[in-house]
């Protein structure tokens, strides 16, 4: 049931769709088998969760006098629990429902790619929300705009941001994740850190420019087209060979799916080819690295001169924002106008389009040339701008607005008053 659940349904299905990864002449094709994995495994795993939670709850409020856990704030994260909210709401309707979507949310034509049943299904799932957050503008819009065309008989207030259905009122909001600054800068202090940097050794110590790039080795990161724009880097401006090297951190992912495993082939590949080609003894023009090791990215990250951020599309991509909160180099973000935090960072970013190569290996020459005053000017805004809210902003700014929705409802039934205080979070 999990692996329906979780690999096939969540991972090879939804997150390919969400992404849009999916080449629709050739792949998906639903059949027997995915509707099998949704109905034995998405749908009864997510059920299982809403139970636990109600359990939760109740019992929670049954063990401490004078509150009622029919009344807690429930908080929901993500694609694998899409169904949950409307079967928590159906035994606690009095709880407040907040949910945030950390992908991103892609236009009505793509889900209708999706089998009609189960596009219905996630749509009146996340209806039993109070609250309804995403990483951007963007996905919000695309939320909105699905809620007319999936739930039948709803009324839509783009102005507003909500959604009534089923005398259910849903707000839609956009909560940006920000990057911890202080932990990044905290964790460079770490003798996991110090050991990081002096393995990296001359690689940030010597004179030649540093490429880097830190991401896990999902086909949605987009890994091969950054090294074949790099690898035209090289054959366009040959003055550059010898002097730039490629850092990369790349972080295995979802071994158990064949088209992870396989993408990473293609990059341990394209990687061989390019070093092949390209390298002398005294000198190889990417260097990687396969494992999960965050305190030695950071410590690369303090030193590196471009960063390349390059998804097909992401919901956010943190990997944009740490990297300005800790390099002391003044260093030039190169970001893909479809990742997330390009809405936040557009004005300090060269921005790339991601399937563009030609495009991405200017993009990367620029930055590797751009004067110091330029590169001082982009660093220092887009350190204040990752610097300018915390993680406990994030989830502060949502628990306010899921009090505010509960003081609201309190205000139209007073009868609620009495029932809504003291009210835990499951």
């Amino acid at each position: 049931m999990y692996r329906r659940y979780y690999d096939e349904i969540s991972n090879e299905v939804l997150w390919f769709l969400q992404y849009y990864m999916w080449s629709p002449i050739q792949w998906p094709n639903f059949g027997e088998d995915q509707v099998r994995s949704w109905d034995e495994g998405y749908r009864p795993v997510n059920a299982a969760i809403a139970r636990a939670i109600v359990d939760e709850a109740l019992v929670d409020g049954a063990d401490h006098a004078g509150v009622d856990g029919a009344n807690s704030i429930v908080l929901l994260q993500d694609y694998q629990l899409y169904l949950v909210s409307a079967l928590v709401r159906a035994r606690l309707p009095q709880a407040t429902i907040q949910q945030f979507i950390h992908i991103p949310w892609p236009a009505n034509r793509y889900w209708q790619f999706l089998p009609d049943r189960f596009v219905h299904e996630i749509y009146e799932g996340l209806s039993g929300n109070d609250v309804l957050g995403f990483q951007t503008a963007s996905d919000m819009q695309n939320f909105l705009v699905g809620a007319q065309a999936f739930l039948t008989g709803s009324r839509v207030d783009f102005d507003r941001q909500t959604i009534v259905w089923r005398r259910h009122r849903l707000v839609a909001r956009v909560y940006p994740i920000p990057t911890d600054a202080y932990e990044l800068r905290r964790t460079l202090l770490t003798a996991s850190a110090r050991a990081g940097a002096d393995e990296l050794g001359d690689l940030l110590s010597g004179e030649r420019q540093i490429i880097m790039r830190v991401d896990r080795l999902d086909p949605s990161k987009n890994v091969v087209r950054g090294f074949l724009a790099y690898e035209t880097l090289l054959r366009r401006w040959p003055e550059l060979r010898g002097r730039i090297c490629f850092l990369a951190f790349l972080i295995p992912s979802r071994q158990s799916i064949p088209i992870y495993r396989k993408y990473e082939r293609e990059v341990r590949a394209l990687i061989r080819r390019i070093n092949a080609e390209y390298g002398i003894d005294e000198w190889q023009p990417i260097v990687s690295f396969f494992d999960n090791n965050r305190p030695r990215a950071l410590a690369a990250m303090r030193r590196y001169d471009v960063l390349i951020v390059n998804p097909i599309i992401d919901g956010m991509n943190l990997v944009a924002k740490e990297g300005p909160a800790v390099n002391e180099r003044h260093a030039v973000l190169v970001l893909s106008r479809t990742a997330g935090a390009f809405e936040q960072l557009a004005e300090v970013a060269l921005p790339i389009t991601p399937t563009d190569i030609d495009e991405t290996a200017t993009e990367l020459y620029e930055a590797l040339r751009m004067s110091s005053r330029e590169r001082a000017q982009r660093a220092e805004r887009a350190r204040a701008i990752v610097e300018a809210e915390t993680p406990v902003d994030w989830a502060l700014e949502q628990l306010r607005d899921a009090v505010e929705l509960r003081r609201a409802s309190t205000r139209s039934h007073p009868q609620r008053a009495e029932r809504v205080q003291a009210a835990p979070v499951a």
